[in-house]
């Protein structure tokens, strides 16, 4: 029975805008991360001798500047068909906008699915037949998934889609529900374009493997693809950690804390856990001091002085390995006076009390229709970013307590604009 690799989203050579204003980024590092990723991503696959290789849409981002892009994918894809692997490529609507990438020859070992309609690639040898349809346009609106072929019964059959499956927070390309996949019967859907790790569903499994590579701090935690094995009709799933970039949110308490560098050892301490943690070999983290203190006062009253301090402190714990890629002084209740100042009419009391409520009501928020309204009426290129607007549960429960704090005192202690 099979054994393959599910991965997505690698948008290989992803542009990484802003990085020299940066100081002390690892700027080669982050600007190779997706082509290590995919050089990773092959060698897990000849030492995991894996027979195929499902790349579910967003393998580019978008038109290259030049064949560089392409050439490189393909000296990879020889490398898989050197060892005999089969691949499998479902386009996804990073992919539908590069006009380069329509003219690029691969290898014979590399298949791509049809962009007009779903089709099935059967691989006898391994048992399995592979079912899907690619992008032929950016903009993939329609559910094409009950066109699907039937199940095979004498087979494996996996599906393969680039979707947004019904998931909130996010733009929806080929929309479908999970009762639409789980209707054609295949015992394996290989899904792209969310970019974290998610299973809507183990029987069968549903997938989504998240991107290889994150390419800012809102793509945080591991990133990587999912090796599954087939042996006797069971199926096991098995993440495998791919990055050589981390990006993480490194929250540190500055409570009973009585001077600023006694706030800098508990980050040094936090910063040594979470490198512990982390599974890549360079962890980019964004700093966030939170909680009431004299320390804090400190940080606000010298964020110049204590910026730079609190990045030798993050160099010098990773030995090299850590990267801060900024530093925030999260505002706190006491802040409240700032903004009542400036609200003398008393709606300050009220913009409070709304914050404080919203948390509890966040499920109901991303389906409300007054916000979907309000993101219908935004100009197209901030409803639909480069890295897609992520407006799910977990992302508005961050942006929350940061727009009270904003709207408190909007103190921020940062390394660029």
């Amino acid at each position: 029975m099979p054994k393959f690799i599910h991965v997505a989203d690698l948008h290989l050579d992803s542009p990484m805008r802003g990085l020299p204003d940066y100081p002390g980024a690892p700027l080669e590092e982050i600007r190779g991360a997706t082509r290590t990723a995919l050089e990773r991503l092959v060698t897990l696959a000849l030492d995991e001798a894996v027979d195929l290789v499902l790349i579910a849409g967003d393998l580019y981002d978008g038109d290259w500047k030049d064949y560089h892009t392409g050439l490189f994918l393909a000296a990879q894809m020889s490398r898989l068909r050197e060892a005999g692997i089969k691949v499998v490529i479902a386009s996804g609507n990073h992919d539908a906008a590069s006009q380069i990438t329509r003219h690029l020859q691969l290898p014979d070992n590399v298949t791509r699915l049809s962009t007009k309609h779903s089709e099935s690639i059967v691989f006898d040898d391994y048992g399995v037949v592979v079912h899907g349809q690619g992008f032929d346009s950016r903009h993939v609106t329609e559910n094409v998934v009950p066109a699907y072929p039937a199940a095979r019964p004498d087979l494996f059959n996996i599906g393969m889609l680039h979707t947004s499956a019904g998931c909130t927070g996010h733009d929806e390309y080929a929309p479908c529900r999970q009762q639409d996949l789980l209707d054609r019967g295949y015992q394996y859907w290989a899904l792209g374009h969310i970019h974290r790790y998610e299973a809507l569903s183990a029987d069968p499994w549903i997938v989504f493997p998240g991107n290889p590579q994150g390419r800012h701090i809102r793509e945080t935690g591991p990133k990587g693809c999912v090796v599954v094995t087939v042996d006797e009709g069971a199926v096991q799933v098995e993440r495998r950690h791919l990055a050589v970039v981390q990006w993480e949110l490194c929250y540190v308490s500055s409570a009973d804390c009585h001077d600023g560098y006694g706030l800098l050892e508990r980050m040094r301490a936090r910063v040594e856990q979470m490198l512990d943690e982390c599974s890549a070999p360079t962890l980019a983290m964004r700093v966030l001091i939170t909680d009431d203190s004299p320390a804090r006062e400190q940080f606000l009253a010298e964020p110049e002085r204590w910026l730079n301090e609190a990045r030798q402190v993050v160099t010098d714990a990773g030995a090299g390995a850590a990267w801060l890629e900024k530093l925030r002084v999260e505002s706190v209740a006491s802040d409240a006076p700032v903004l009542a100042k400036s609200l003398p009419d008393g709606s300050a009391v009220e913009i409070l009390q709304t914050a404080d409520l919203l948390p509890a009501s966040m499920a109901a928020l991303t389906d409300d229709p007054a916000l979907q309204d309000l993101l219908a009426k935004l100009p197209r290129e901030l409803r639909e970013p480069p890295d897609g607007l992520d407006l799910s549960g977990d992302v508005l429960s961050q942006l929350v307590p940061r727009a009270r704090a904003l709207l408190l005192s909007g103190v921020e202690t940062r390394g660029d604009e």
